[in-house]
């Protein structure tokens, strides 16, 4: 399970001072290990760059509270580190998570997971991850409208 490999990974760099590289309510990656880790790690890489956020996170807030909204992040977060062939899992913002997909990862592990919407783009060795991360977003907007025309 990634999750274990996750949690041995934190307690290594935690040894290490390293602490920064993660976010304490998802134990997820951090923006900041995004920015100093995953940048030059996956520069040169062909990888599946993932760009997911959770639906109706500010809804939920405004009208079943906050504390049920974080219950959502958590959950979310949980069941995006748990999937197969992600090598790397970050909270990127509030609710929005990238994850790095190698060869073996299938969208449709994400379709499995409720709330969210997604958007893949396969960035190419020398690609920055900046450009990839813009096209992934692009993608998952893609989605998020087709999901809002189904919706009426």
């Amino acid at each position: 399970m990634n999750i274990f490999k996750n949690i041995i990974e934190k307690i290594y760099l935690s040894m290490d001072g390293n602490l920064v590289y993660f976010d304490e309510l998802t134990h997820c990656y951090s923006r900041y290990y995004y920015d100093n880790v995953c940048k030059p790690k996956y520069l040169d890489k062909q990888i599946n760059m993932i760009f997911c956020d959770i639906n109706g996170l500010k809804e939920i807030n405004d009208t079943q509270g906050h504390h049920i909204g974080t219950k959502l992040i958590k959950k979310v977060a949980a069941d995006l580190l748990d999937l197969k062939y992600v090598n790397d899992v970050v909270r990127f913002g509030g609710d929005e998570f990238i994850l790095f997909g190698d060869e073996g990862f299938d969208k449709t592990l994400l379709d499995s997971i409720e709330n969210i919407s997604y958007g893949i783009y396969k960035k190419e060795p020398g690609e920055t991850l900046a450009s990839a991360c813009k096209k992934a977003d692009a993608s998952m907007y893609i989605m998020k409208g087709k999901a809002h025309l189904h919706r009426k």
